[in-house]
């Protein structure tokens, strides 16, 4: 009995923790891409279909899309880094995550709605 508790015990604390190691891995790729200005890595973590909001668009595109849209926009405002400011875990497994990314260009407060461990909405806003 004592064998089955500690088995039962041990799957409780494992089961756990993947997702937050989970959330912790996409939170520092994210990090890392928004600060280098690159698209691409940060691609690997985007849906299917995103909302986009730059100072030049507000739509919704592909991930195709996306990056292109994304890409051009760090070309022309080079980051420099990235703070988040605030993170937040809805109850719907969903979490918001905000920040300043500083660039060439000035300082844009960055939004972002993760769903599933994927980027489902990005903006930049100055």
């Amino acid at each position: 009995m004592k064998k089955l508790f500690w088995s039962a015990s041990f799957m409780v604390i494992f089961l756990l923790t993947v997702p937050l190691q989970a959330q912790s891995n996409i939170n520092e790729s994210v990090r890392a891409a928004l600060k280098s200005g690159n698209a691409a890595s940060l691609a690997q973590h985007f849906a299917a279909n995103l909302d986009v909001v730059t100072p030049e668009e507000d739509d919704r595109f592909s991930k195709t899309e996306a990056v292109l849209k994304l890409s051009y926009f760090f070309s022309q405002y080079r980051p420099t880094s990235f703070v988040v400011k605030h993170e937040t875990n809805a109850p719907n497994g969903a979490r918001y995550l905000i920040g300043n990314l500083s660039t060439s260009g000035g300082i844009f407060r960055t939004s972002m709605l993760i769903r599933n461990n994927t980027i489902v909405e990005i903006a930049f806003e100055q």
